[in-house]
């Protein structure tokens, strides 16, 4: 059977099994971003003295892992110090830890790999 080609303007031609493999190339470049980001307002919640949000810290861990696996290129290489500074977040979290040391542990995941919060969007006239 023939593979469609789909043309996209000024831009090259795809093949259907082109434009689909680029379309979870952006799915998961997506979901990557999205748990980073979520990781990085939990890692800010939690300093900010809140209570840590487990499901985002969980996602972003995963993330983590992918780039540490190479699955997920990144700015630069995680070493086995990072993840084991992220294990020791999770670990902190999961058994109930007093905040101080959850604090103090999410401190070093902060420093370790730069996850600082995008800021809110600011409002817009009408929005609210």
């Amino acid at each position: 059977m023939a593979e469609i080609v789909i043309a996209q303007g000024d831009g090259p031609v795809l093949t259907g099994a082109e434009e689909r493999a680029m379309e979870e190339r952006e799915r998961h470049l997506t979901h990557v971003i999205d748990a980073l980001d979520r990781l990085a307002h939990a890692l800010r919640g939690i300093l900010d003295g809140g209570a840590p949000d487990i499901d985002a810290l969980e996602a972003g861990a995963a993330v983590l892992e992918d780039f540490a696996r190479g699955k997920v290129a990144g700015p630069r290489p995680i070493t086995d110090d990072d993840m084991a500074a992220a294990h020791h977040l999770m670990g902190l979290v999961r058994a109930g830890a007093p905040k101080e040391d959850v604090i103090t542990a999410a401190r070093e995941v902060v420093r370790l790999f730069g996850l600082e919060p995008h800021p809110p969007a600011p409002a817009t006239p009408g929005s609210g």
